[in-house]
Order: C-alpha cells, then sequence, then structure tokens
C-alpha cells in the first residue's frame, strides 16, 4: 500500500481529487476517519490504546484514494473482472464441496465452503450479486443479449449458493436495503416494483425450500431465547450484550463520546463482576463473535458496499456502464 501511495502521489490532478472526494463515496469515509482522529483529543486510554483504536478505522483514509484511482484507470474494468472470475471459480468450486465434501481444501466446518470461513465467502458472493445487477440492467437496456445471459447465470449461481449452502446473517440485514437501493437508482417505478414483487417471491420460495436459511434464522432466535432466560452465552447472545452496552455507552456520552480507543474499557467496566463469557473484556466486540478472526474482512467488506451503493447513482465513473 505505501508503495501504491508513493507512485500514486505524483500523478494526482488536484481539481479531478477535489471532485472525486466530494462525492459522498468518497467523502463520508474521510468524514468517519477525520472523527476518529478527533477523538484522540478527550480520550482516557494510552498511547497503545489510541493506536489500537485508529488502527481499524485507518482504511477510511485510503478509500478517497482507491475511488479516485480506479475513476480514471483503464483497466478498472480488468479489477472488476479478475474478481469475479475468481469468486465465479469459489463458487463452482463451492458447489462440488457441498456435494462431495471430501474435495474441501480447507479446515472451515460449514458445507459448502472448501477454504477459508463462510463468513468471508458470504461477503465475496454478495459483493459480487450487487456488482452484477447494475451490469445486468445496463445489458437490458442496451440489448446486450449474451452479456445479460451471462449476469443472470452467475447470479442465479451466487444468489442459490447464500440461500442453500453457506450465508452469514449479518448478509440477511443489509441485502434487503441494497436490494431496495438499486431499485430505486436503477429501475423505473413500475419496474422496481415487478423486480422486488420478484425478490420477495424468491425469498419466500429460498425459505420454503432452503435448510440453510432456516437454520440461520431459527439460530438467532434460539439464541435469543437462551439469552432472554438463561446465563448461557451464545453467539446472538453475545451480540445483544454488546449492542446494549454499546447504547449505554453511547447514552452516557452523546455529543463527544469517550474517545477513541476506550471500547475495551468500556466493555471492562461492563463486564465487571460477570462471569465466563460474560467477563471478557474485549477490545473488539465484532471480533469476539466471528470465527477465525474474519470479521476484520468483514468490515472491509462493509465499507466497499457501502461505498459501491453510493456510487450507483453513477454508474458511469464505476466501470460498469
Amino acid at each position: 500500500m505505501a508503495l501504491w501511495l508513493v507512485v500514486l502521489i505524483p500523478t494526482i490532478d488536484p481539481e479531478e481529487l477535489k471532485k472525486s472526494f466530494l462525492r459522498p463515496a468518497s467523502f463520508l469515509p474521510a468524514v468517519l476517519f477525520a472523527l476518529a482522529v478527533l477523538g484522540l483529543l478527550w480520550t482516557d486510554v494510552d498511547r497503545t490504546g489510541m493506536l489500537q483504536g485508529l488502527g481499524p478505522v485507518a482504511k477510511f483514509a485510503v478509500l478517497p484514494l482507491l475511488i479516485y484511482h480506479f475513476q480514471r484507470s483503464q483497466r478498472a474494468e480488468w479489477t472488476f473482472i479478475a474478481f469475479l472470475v475468481s469468486c465465479s471459480a469459489l463458487m463452482v468450486f463451492s458447489w462440488f464441496v457441498y456435494f462431495a465434501p471430501g474435495l474441501k481444501i480447507g479446515t472451515a466446518e460449514a458445507p459448502g465452503v472448501p477454504v477459508r470461513n463462510y463468513i468471508d465467502q458470504t461477503q465475496e458472493f454478495a459483493l459480487c450479486v450487487f456488482a452484477l445487477l447494475p451490469v445486468l440492467a445496463n445489458s437490458l437496456r442496451k440489448r446486450q443479449v449474451m452479456a445479460a445471459l451471462g449476469c443472470t447465470v452467475l447470479l442465479a449461481g451466487f444468489a442459490s449458493n447464500l440461500a442453500i449452502v453457506a450465508v452469514a446473517r449479518t448478509a440477511l440485514l443489509y441485502f434487503p436495503p441494497l436490494l431496495l437501493l438499486f431499485a430505486w437508482k436503477y429501475l423505473g417505478r413500475k419496474t422496481a416494483i415487478l423486480f422486488l414483487c420478484g425478490v420477495v417471491g424468491l425469498v419466500v420460495l429460498g425459505f420454503s425450500t432452503s435448510t440453510n436459511l432456516r437454520q440461520r434464522v431459527e439460530l438467532s432466535i434460539r439464541d435469543y431465547e437462551v439469552e432472554r432466560h438463561t446465563d448461557l452465552a451464545t453467539s446472538q447472545g453475545l451480540r445483544f450484550f454488546y449492542w446494549r452496552t454499546s447504547f449505554q455507552a453511547i447514552v452516557q456520552a452523546p455529543v463527544f463520546g469517550h474517545g477513541t480507543g476506550s471500547t475495551k474499557t468500556v466493555f471492562a467496566d461492563a463486564a465487571k463482576g460477570k462471569e465466563g463469557e460474560w467477563a471478557n473484556a474485549v477490545r473488539n466486540p465484532h471480533n469476539q463473535i466471528c470465527p477465525m478472526g474474519a470479521c476484520g474482512r468483514h468490515f472491509a467488506f462493509r465499507n466497499v458496499v457501502r461505498s459501491f451503493a453510493a456510487s450507483l447513482a453513477d454508474p458511469s465513473r464505476t466501470g460498469l456502464a
């Protein structure tokens, strides 16, 4: 990354960078990073804690430059194609592993996950879905039959894999708003209504036929009931505990907050007097509920999705038009 910045900085056109920076996809990540830096002024943690708090949001500072670079790059489409091809190969391999578990390379316990883990796989396949939808819309608008057919086949493969093979619960939360955003930006009113009705129909069909989807929802409900009536620490129960603790911390300091890097202190105070998993003083509560440290990549994926969603209003600038 450092070498890329050394090469990029001398080629920057200040006026073009300014125009790019003022777009929501670039401006909002920069504001979030600036707020994190500003929060260092009143935090009570030591220097190590400051660096640990600032590290996860440092990637926000790079996003505007990445967006600026790929807006003017003549190879942006090739980057997208390379990612799509690699994910398509993984998707095909995932189906093979789902029906023939002996072909699995990695150590993931989830069926149909050949390498790494189901959270990473969900992120990659979901990103492909929301990248292909605008391409499909443009292809249909331009009556490019073969391109539209190819996009449809890939979309069907990724969506059915998420529904049948493996899906992270977080995807069930960000899929609906991104589908609504796509329909709003790319489709006319009547077409959008038909599209969303079709999506609802596919979701109903998916829940009625997919054991994977039903299990994900049932697991969340079960964890919620366990968390309400027992002291057992479940994945969803820990999520609720972290959400409550975070909300209470915001109420305590609603304007300026506790300062950058203070997460561990806040959660250590909330864990006092508790036993077992509830007594852990965590620094990054999101990582505590994700296996194999996958949430660092999940955090980055959400940033990409936000940037991609913000850029839907101007598809010609994404290299997808």
